[in-house]
């Protein structure tokens, strides 16, 4: 024995040497490698390189990189020394056709024979296929882990995006979508696990602008295991771990197999590499699911558990006639979770009220849903717990188990309204769960079911159920999807069935018993979309994916071709934005389109792009709105995936809009202004079209020249032409004659001409000098002379001065927007909110002035007045989140759901567009915890209008027309020191003027006499000046005249007249 033991150490340390120096052992060539359908592996000085092949081109996707390593007693065993490498080339494997590389090594210390097989396919795409065995030499060996196949990618710039299939928690915060950088101090590092508590999608993916490399599980079931993504100095690493074994002398000990995908453009391109690959171990998701699954659905749930049987019926006319297919009756029905029979407090004529309930719903023409929780047994006072608690998962100290929460390894800690959790083992567990299948959809007629709020199930130390080992009743959850979906099919093959997992990552192994899958609680717009993108790599392009909590997204759920719900009941102008979003997502039918997810690459092309093809035509969805990704700018938008023979008109299908025409498919680029979201089709045209087609100011607000809130000073001209907006335009030839026009906006446009004798302007906003103008150049009309934007929402004033020769206003275009507003805050503990039901202070310095109030008694009511536009509510967010319905002067307005990371004074209401007045919020608590930090209030800002100023012509002005004999007069007392008077009755004076008032300021005199005083020619006064001396007196004012231009004559009827001066605004 001694001496074997000295052979191997010999042997060992002659390996290591070798590996130092580069060789390979046993081999003819340094370097081996093996090739598939596009992927190349190479084996070089005790490394694997992934390289990525696209017809010629074979493009590095990783460094030199560990084939894996156990973990014993916490530490990572990494003294492995290349023993052997063997490749086959025409070998058959797991995916088919392929080459075969095998890899033996040794470890120094241990002893331990590692075995490292890896399998190219011909026909999976960028995949390759890896085992890895271990033996033992001489003893046993425990070992805690097993990592494999760690990979770093190669190529990294700045940042590595990332793909998370895992659950280290609920994923609005641990989300499935991280960015990793490297110009700030922390260091990204990330578990991703299967267990116990969490449910996962078993791969992870990191990924630059070219591309990246997935590693996911290859096994037919579900397994305990984790694929961690961790920062290194200048890149990432990616792999696999699986729980650790004793590795045994006698026969290899398997630790995992896994597929390795690497893949051009995102995370999308990985998992569906990962989809084709886990096929091959016939896991197959549902193809050609029933119409049902693409119905526009509406649910009860903005109630929360709130809601009668008569309200739900109430609402469906209302539902039916904007569009709404298919109604979820929520949670709130049932008495005890497992048992699943009847709330009598909702139903009090039981089965009656139920299938009342249901026949309503299908007498609209409209399918019925259920909700429920699979796997979820009820708690103490649940019949089948009572009666059947050997159908539960026990704990290691012999208690009833309780559903777990995401990602808590601790069961203390987990949800204290979860029940106990049935084991996927017990046959009496499973019937339970088909009987209540079979009586929902045979005695009540539902036409499918929404499970909700099961991340994964404990561990099982119940005796009676024998199982080999603990985590046997978490990795077989998916018997009981299994089984409730075989009892769904054989009642109505066109079943309806769904899962959600609350804001954490879905069962893999269970999904493909759904026939739609839901995003699942998302926070932010971009997670929402980037699940949508998730699941369509995973279940297939055509296949009915919906997102949740739709009410201010709808644009993401129609662009991204997913299935839109809602969950509110609405009125007034919410209601029709609903029905709007509900009309256009049924005239695209983008849900039942046909998803292309490799065109862009999410987090290095300039937008966030979704692209769906439906009947041949291509919709692109652009938007700048997310909170991971955000875009810098306006840059060019790109349209790829068209014919590029073929010539396009690119129309916004939401506001029926021409954005660009005439665009070829090899070169469709063009530039627009969005704010959000852009969404368009590119609709093929053979003939060109007219470009005037398209409107560049759409979006904007139009203010033609003769608008009263554009105000004049100085000498303006009326003109018209066909060529004008409106026909109309104004301008001058006077110098420091200016325009105003006061705007609340993001955005102005001045719109004028050019000609070959106009000349220049300053243009100022709030006073300042930001450009000047020159309007010379060949004669040319509607042309935009200035334009500012980007601008913070704010009042601007924009003020135009001519300086030389002719300039000229057309109209003028802005982008309206509301003003900051300026929010006044009110504590919890102010008087002006007042509470009804139980409320409790909290006192936590997390806190606006340290202070909460919050309530779990249901119908609990917080209530304030206030004088405004806009009101907010501020409070804390929660995993174990609590729901309330915000009423608006009497009237509900929205559902809350306070879900999310723990954290305090989030922004849980808004509302900005109340009309000016007195106003009341109340806040009804509906569910668990709700709190109140504190509320604010505001007045929006309101533009006052531009106040004209006045214009002074003084009597000696060339613009007077007099006729007859006048004489000057000169005084200090006059304007100017200067008159002119007339003694001769019929002498006339006139002013052509732009303007809505016109003053004449003269003298009274005891020997002065009348006038008679004429607007465009119409009497309008005869005016007395005999009086008391007095200069500059206002002897006459007319105002309220049409904006534009008019005449004002003055006529001596008796001597003596006088004018000073004339003022005109």
């Amino acid at each position: 024995m001694q001496l074997k033991k000295t052979i191997a150490l010999f042997l060992c340390l002659l390996l290591c040497m070798q590996v130092l120096t580069g060789s390979v052992f046993a081999t003819d060539a340094n370097v081996k490698s093996i090739s598939g359908d596009g992927v190349k592996v190479e084996f070089q000085a005790g490394t694997i390189l992934l390289y990525r092949v696209d017809g010629n081109d074979v493009i590095q996707m990783s460094k030199p990189s560990s084939m894996g390593y156990p973990i014993i007693n916490g530490e990572p065993l990494q003294d492995f020394a290349v023993a052997s490498c063997e490749v086959e080339q025409n070998a058959s494997g797991l995916m088919g056709n392929g080459e075969r590389m095998t890899i033996v090594s040794v470890s120094i210390s241990t002893g331990l024979i590692r075995t490292y097989v890896i399998e190219t396919s011909n026909t999976q795409k960028g995949t390759i296929y890896t085992t890895t065995t271990y033996k033992a030499e001489d003893n046993a060996v425990n070992v805690d882990w097993f990592v494999d196949n760690e990979f770093e990618l190669f190529g990294v710039d700045d940042k590595i995006w990332s793909f998370h299939g895992g659950g280290e928690g609920p994923i609005h915060y641990n989300d499935t979508i991280r960015e990793i950088r490297f110009d700030d101090s922390d260091v990204f590092s990330r578990e991703n696990r299967q267990d116990y508590s969490a449910a996962a999608i078993p791969a992870a993916d990191i990924y630059i602008a070219h591309g990246g490399i997935l590693v996911g599980d290859a096994s037919r079931t579900r397994r305990e295991l984790h694929t961690p993504v961790n920062e290194t100095a200048n890149s990432a690493t990616v792999a696999i771990k699986w729980r650790g074994k004793t590795v045994g002398t006698d026969t290899p000990t398997p630790a995992g197999e896994s597929f390795v995908n690497v893949h051009s453009g995102d995370y999308y391109s990985g998992l569906r590499g990962y989809k084709n690959a886990m096929e091959t171990l016939d896991i197959v998701m549902q193809t050609n699911v029933s119409e049902r699954n693409y119905q526009l659905r509406w649910d009860a749930w903005g109630w929360s558990t709130d809601w009668t049987v008569d309200l739900i019926i109430g609402e469906l006319d209302k539902l039916q006639s904007i569009g709404v297919k298919q109604i979820a009756v929520d949670d709130g029905w049932f008495n005890h979770g497992g048992d699943w029979q009847l709330n009598p407090s909702k139903f009090p004529n039981g089965n009656a009220d139920m299938i009342r309930l249901v026949n309503a719903i299908h007498a609209r023409g409209m399918s019925a849903l259920l909700w429920w929780r699979p796997c979820d047994g009820g708690k103490d006072n649940s019949t089948l717990h009572k009666e059947h608690p050997e159908y539960f998962i026990m704990n290691a100290n012999g208690t009833t188990a309780k559903l777990g929460s995401p990602g808590k390894t601790d069961p203390t800690a987990w949800s204290a309204d979860a029940g106990y959790a049935l084991c996927p083992t017990s046959q009496g567990a499973i019937q339970a769960t088909v009987d209540f299948v079979n009586r929902a959809m045979n005695e009540w007629g539902f036409d499918g079911f929404k499970g909700d709020y099961v991340w994964s199930l404990p561990k099982c130390y119940n005796p009676a159920h024998n199982h080999p080992y603990p985590e046997e009743s978490t990795e077989k959850e998916e018997l009981f999807y299994k089984a409730s979906y075989e009892a769904m099919i054989a009642n109505d093959p066109d079943v309806f069935n769904l899962v959600c997992n609350c804001g954490a990552p879905q069962d893999y192994y269970s999904l493909k018993y759904m026939t739609q899958v839901i995003t699942s609680d998302p926070t932010s717009l971009d997670q929402t979309r980037t699940r949508v993108k998730m699941f369509k790599a995973l279940m297939g392009d055509d296949y009915p994916v919906t997102t949740d909590h739709n009410q201010s997204w709808y644009s993401t759920a129609v662009g991204t071709g997913a299935v839109l719900i809602e969950k509110s009941s609405f009125n007034g102008a919410d209601l029709e934005n609903y029905a709007k979003w509900l009309a256009i997502a049924d005239e695209v039918q983008l849900h039942k389109g046909n998803f292309i997810g490799d065109l862009y690459c999410y987090g290095f092309d300039p937008y966030e792009t979704y692209v769906v093809e439906k009947d041949g035509t291509m919709y692109y969805a652009f938007y700048r709105d997310g909170s991971r990704f955000t875009t810098v700018g306006y840059p060019e938008i790109e349209l790829r995936g068209l014919d590029p023979e073929k010539m396009y008109r690119i129309v916004d299908y939401v506001n029926d809009r021409v954005v660009a025409t005439n665009l070829m498919g090899s070169n469709a680029v063009f530039t627009t202004r969005f704010t959000k979201d852009l969404l368009v089709k590119a609709v093929e045209i053979t003939v060109p079209d007219d470009p005037s087609i398209i409107n560049p100011d759409w979006g904007y607000e139009i203010v033609d020249d003769r608008d009263a809130a554009v105000v004049y000073t100085g000498t303006w001209v009326d003109d018209s032409n066909v060529d004008f907006y409106e026909e109309t335009a104004r301008y001058t030839n006077v110098a420091n004659s200016t325009v105003q026009f006061r705007f609340a906006g993001t955005s102005i446009r001045w719109y004028g001409q050019k000609d070959t004798n106009f000349g220049t302007a300053d243009v100022y906003l709030n006073d300042e000098l930001v450009s000047t103008v020159n309007a010379n150049g060949p004669a040319e009309s509607n042309v935009r002379l200035f334009e500012m934007t980007d601008l913070t929402p704010a009042i601007y004033t924009l003020k135009i001065v001519c300086k030389t020769g002719v300039i000229d206003v057309d109209k003028f275009a802005y982008q309206a927007a509301t003003p900051e507003l300026n929010y006044t805050r009110v504590d919890a503990l102010s008087g002006q909110i007042t509470y009804s039901g139980t409320w409790t202070e909290d006192h936590n310095e997390a806190n606006y002035l340290s202070n909460a109030m919050g309530t779990t008694e249901f119908g609990a009511t917080a209530t304030m007045t206030f004088e405004g536009t806009a009101v907010q509510w501020f409070g804390q967010r929660m995993s174990e989140f609590g729901v309330a319905m915000v009423y608006i002067d009497g009237e509900m307005v929205e559902t809350v759901y306070t879900f999310g990371p723990d954290s305090y004074g989030n922004l849980l209401f808004e509302r900005t567009d109340l009309t000016p007045g007195t106003h009341t919020i109340q806040i009804v608590h509906s569910l668990k915890y709700i709190d109140i930090d504190y509320l604010t209030y505001a007045m929006a800002e309101t533009i006052d209008p531009i106040e004209p100023e006045l214009q002074i012509v003084d009597a000696a002005d060339s613009s007077l027309v007099y006729t007859g004999t006048w004489h000057d007069d000169n005084n200090s007392d006059f304007e100017g020191g200067f008159a002119r008077y007339t003694a001769q009755s019929g002498a006339t004076v006139s002013l052509t003027f732009q303007g809505t008032t016109i003053q004449w300021y003269g003298q009274n005199d005891t020997n002065f006499g009348t006038a008679k005083v004429y607007i465009d020619d119409e009497l309008i006064e005869t005016v007395n000046l005999n009086g008391q001396m007095a200069a500059q007196k206002l002897l006459f004012e007319k105002t309220g005249l049409e904006s534009g231009s008019h005449t004002i004559k003055i006529l001596c009827e008796s001597p003596v007249v006088d004018i000073d001066y004339l003022a005109f605004k």
